[in-house]
């Protein structure tokens, strides 16, 4: 739903869908099995503008890394807190407008997504069964929900403006549902004002100061030559999960069945986990995406920001708290 997807990324939750299908960020934890400290473990000599490293971890799962900007962000737990509340929200201001209607599913298909960013573990078990995609129960979920009615939609996204005599707030109920759920939050913490710009902040320094840094492209390196011992040619795990084979596959044609996860894609999939595995690719990309992120934390000014939006969401979350105990 829009309105969630809005919310995602104003709680700055870093990889928010992979953590809701069990993927699983790296957060939470502290670096285990520091192995070096500078970049001659990556095999590339540090270049102008990158920020010094501190110690190599070894990613041992999910959920075992911990990045600086992860404390100022709402947890995977209370992420799904807020949800809830939102959901509750939607569904109360529907039921206002349609006494005693049942409602199923009112949002749009839910499609699988690519696990693409190398700072998600990807487990190789997954990998074996689902290839790039992640697991299918949220889509077995909305597959085995009853469709809404054309009124309940109408409803939910605002596309009609009086029922029953009542008129619809504008983006209708998914919209007044979230609006329930940040009630309470200064103008100043919204996306709009003085705050809004830390969840993109991070996903800037994770994904493209990370990407073009001399660490990461020397482990890209690494991992491309292991994946050529095993037979594919790629650059980097990006470019493996970007292929154009796989990507379409979108919506499972039945519950728990993935059109386009073919065995091509399962192969490709373990092969790159086992190379990110072997070049300790997630240790190296989270040793640079963190010093990327304390070189922005030290800035007192960003510092403020950071501390701006951990304060929004704690109200959120107090908010969505109150409406699930409503």
């Amino acid at each position: 739903m829009k309105a969630k997807r809005w919310l995602m990324r104003f709680s700055g939750i870093l990889l928010g869908l992979a953590m809701v299908t069990a993927v699983g960020a790296c957060s939470s934890g502290s670096p285990q099995h520091p192995t070096a400290v500078g970049r001659a473990e990556t095999g590339g000599p540090a270049l102008k503008g990158d920020p010094p490293l501190g110690p190599i971890p070894v990613a041992t799962g999910l959920n075992s890394l911990h990045l600086p900007l992860d404390p100022y962000y709402l947890s995977s737990s209370q992420t799904e807190t807020v949800e809830a509340a939102e959901d509750k929200a939607e569904r109360t201001c529907i039921q206002h407008y349609l006494p005693g209607v049942v409602l199923g599913t009112y949002g749009p298909p839910v499609t699988p997504t690519l696990t693409s960013d190398p700072l998600v573990y990807l487990d190789l078990a997954q990998a074996a069964r689902y290839g790039y995609h992640n697991p299918p129960a949220a889509e077995e979920s909305a597959a085995g929900s009853s469709a809404p009615s054309s009124e309940v939609s109408a409803v939910a996204f605002g596309t009609t403006n009086v029922v029953n005599g009542l008129r619809v707030p504008k983006g209708g109920c998914l919209v007044a549902g979230f609006n329930e759920v940040i009630k309470g939050i200064p103008n100043s913490l919204l996306p709009d004002g003085n705050s809004g710009p830390i969840a993109g902040i991070a996903n800037e320094i994770d994904h493209e100061n990370v990407q073009e840094d001399s660490g990461v492209i020397a482990v890209n390196r690494k991992w491309s030559a292991c994946m050529a011992g095993l037979g594919y040619d790629y650059s980097s795990p990006g470019q493996a999960v970007d292929d154009p084979r796989w990507v379409a596959a979108s919506r499972p044609s039945a519950p728990g069945h993935h059109v386009g996860i073919t065995e091509a894609e399962v192969k490709t999939a373990v092969a790159d986990v086992t190379c990110r595995s072997r070049v300790d690719l997630y240790g190296v990309y989270w040793a640079v995406a963190a010093a990327y992120q304390n070189e922005w934390l030290a800035n007192s000014q960003n510092r403020a920001l950071a501390q701006a939006q951990e304060q929004a969401d704690e109200v959120m979350l107090t908010r969505a708290e109150a409406i699930l105990g409503g």
